[in-house]
């Protein structure tokens, strides 16, 4: 499966889906890209079903960034970055955010599918 595909296919998967925690949130959607393009589960451990549950493990790495540093190794620039990869944003009204590099833009999730977010709100990536 090529990258490009593996980007449809999460897209197919989760473009009908409602936000929940735990089930398709940003981490979630992350690690359903790296599952689909590489076939295993990067972090089967990352489990919960909520807001409070979320920020608890999140913070427990040091933020967002310490958490994707440590299921997906050192971060890459962004300008790095290769279609499917993992990119941290921080996105006006709101905060910081992780999603999957597409051309052209960042793919995050919102109240049900995907958002195309601009590059430029990018603050670091991660090879899938």
């Amino acid at each position: 499966m090529t990258r490009e595909e593996a980007v449809r296919a999460v897209s197919d998967k989760v473009s009908a889906l409602k936000f929940e925690w735990g089930v398709m949130d940003c981490c979630q959607v992350a690690r359903e890209m790296y599952r689909t393009y590489n076939g295993v589960d990067p972090a089967p451990d990352l489990v919960y079903g909520s807001e409070d549950e979320a920020r608890t493990i999140i913070e427990k790495h040091g933020g967002l960034s310490g958490l994707i540093t440590h299921i997906l190794g050192p971060a890459i620039p962004t300008d790095e970055a290769l279609t499917g990869d993992i990119l941290r944003l921080e996105l006006p009204h709101v905060g910081e955010i992780i999603g999957i590099k597409v051309p052209c833009g960042t793919l995050v999730p919102i109240s049900r599918g995907l958002f195309k977010a601009d590059l430029k709100y990018s603050l670091e990536a991660w090879r899938i």
